[in-house]
């Protein structure tokens, strides 16, 4: 009986075949390499991905490269700890952030294994000359890709985690695009700026009570609970933003301190609602019409722009006292518009509105 497959589909389907069943064999294998060092399957795996990384890796980057979410990779890196096998350490050179070492002479088991098996597979490719190995090399580094890609389609789609503990909150950045950084229900003091690690979307530190940190794709929502008059003052949340992608900050319910040094953020709308008082910004140099309201009142309001950005301001309802650049006023009433030189005819501006009565707004550069 003749077959219908060509040769090289028929190699094909072998290679298939036999790589489903070297599969099968690495997870035996892997098992029993757990096994010997009394830890679970996962663990290893994470271990053994820790093990080979030139940069600090943070739990939120760990998760996202084993798929799991941040309550299981908290349980593997406690394990491991318990274990330990890693510890948790500052970054060296960014001290708000916590990463995972693993510990060299804990890891020296591991190592003595993975050693061993790779001697004896370089042994069992001894008949292979240079350039058979390179082709192999090759095809090893292509099949890893494609299990790799298959790997994250075939994940199920599940929303961004914020990873919390000790007062931190950390969101991994994924493919996020885009960035919503949302207070929900107020704030007391609030410090927003750049600088948060490459891989991740934020990276946040709270004092006093701690919020709920809510993820949806690109979108960061932080939420008090109801505060009582003694500990109203003593809530503080400090983030770190990626500064890689463009931002929309909303600031709901108002805030009685607010410190933002967005000058290396990419802004693309800032919103403060609800009243604000003691506000100092620092604004980046816009892309395109930047919008920011400030509504619901507000009081000793300052926005930093950079020299030469053109700006136009609205405001309704009035104020007690209102500046921009060299135009002063006091006790405004009804509604003003004003913009800098040439703000009309700019294609890079900010576009102020404020509305429900302020008592000292100042719009300047520096």
């Amino acid at each position: 009986m003749s077959s219908d497959r060509s040769p090289r589909a028929g190699v094909i389907q072998d290679l298939i075949a036999a790589l489903r069943t070297m599969s099968d064999h690495d997870l035996l294998l892997s098992q029993a390499m757990a096994d010997r060092l009394g830890v679970h399957l996962t663990d290893l795996k994470a271990l053994s991905f820790l093990r080979w990384q030139k940069e600090p890796v943070t739990a939120g980057k760990l998760a996202d490269q084993t798929g799991l979410t941040s309550g299981a990779v908290t349980a593997v890196v406690d394990r491991l700890e318990r274990a330990g096998f890693v510890r948790r350490a500052r970054h060296p050179t960014d001290r708000r952030v916590v990463v995972l070492e693993p510990v060299a002479d804990q890891l020296s088991a591991l190592v003595a294994l993975q050693s061993e098996i790779g001697q004896r597979m370089a042994a069992s490719w001894s008949q292979f000359s240079a350039t058979e190995l390179e082709l192999a090399l090759i095809f090893v580094q292509r099949v890893s890709e494609v299990m790799r890609s298959e790997a994250e389609r075939l994940r199920p789609t599940r929303p961004r985690e914020a990873h919390i503990g000790d007062g931190r909150a950390t969101v991994p950045l994924g493919n996020v695009q885009r960035g919503l950084l949302r207070f929900s229900s107020g704030a007391a003091v609030v410090k927003l700026h750049g600088g948060a690690p490459d891989d991740e979307l934020i990276s946040a530190t709270f004092e006093g009570r701690m919020p709920t940190v809510k993820v949806d794709d690109g979108t960061v929502t932080v939420q008090y609970g109801r505060f009582s008059p003694f500990d109203w003052r003593k809530a503080g949340a400090d983030l770190s933003l990626n500064e890689a992608i463009p931002w929309h900050i909303e600031l709901r319910g108002g805030v009685s301190r607010l410190h933002a040094d967005l000058s290396r953020i990419q802004l693309g709308g800032l919103d403060l609602t609800g009243g604000v008082s003691q506000v100092e910004t620092r604004l980046p140099r816009p892309k395109g019409r930047v919008g920011i309201r400030i509504t619901g009142g507000a009081s000793s309001v300052t926005l930093r722009r950079p020299a030469k950005v053109a700006a136009r301001v609205v405001l309704t309802g009035g104020a007690s006292s209102l500046v921009l650049d060299e135009q002063q006023f006091a006790s405004v009433g009804g509604l003003l518009r004003l913009s800098t030189p040439g703000a009309q005819d700019a294609k890079d501006f900010y576009d102020i509105e404020v509305s429900g009565g302020v008592s000292h707004v100042e719009v300047v550069t520096g």
